[in-house]
């Protein structure tokens, strides 16, 4: 496995690297600018989600998830894809991986807040 140590999560015992989840998902039509986080599980710690900005003639989900899951292992085969209009980006044109994170944090905050206000 390959990538910086703080970008490995551990999903049911097995270590994740997101980097490479990155690497496979970016090799799919359309999923060039993929981010992948950890996002924390119950079940098992934490699972990988991905962000990416929306590209015509995108290839869909699953696709993109099988190819991970092929080539990487069930653990890192992502439970979810978020499109967005534009990441957060860095001055040299990289994604801000912690804007994402904050941002996805955020957002998964106001749905636990919304479905608690039901």
């Amino acid at each position: 496995m390959t990538g910086r140590l703080d970008r490995v999560i551990v999903s049911g015992g097995v270590n994740v690297s997101l980097d490479e989840v990155e690497r496979v998902a970016r090799e799919q039509p359309g999923w060039s600018s993929a981010v992948a986080i950890g996002v924390p599980h119950p079940e098992w710690g934490e699972r990988v989600g991905l962000v990416v900005e929306t590209e015509p003639g995108a290839a869909g989900f699953e696709g993109v998830r099988a190819a991970i899951r092929d080539r990487l292992g069930a653990a890192a085969a992502p439970d979810w894809a978020t499109e967005t209009d534009a990441l957060p980006r860095l001055p040299g044109g990289k994604p801000d991986l912690p804007a994402v994170e904050r941002w996805m944090a955020e957002l998964r905050r106001s749905f636990r807040q919304a479905g608690a206000a039901r």
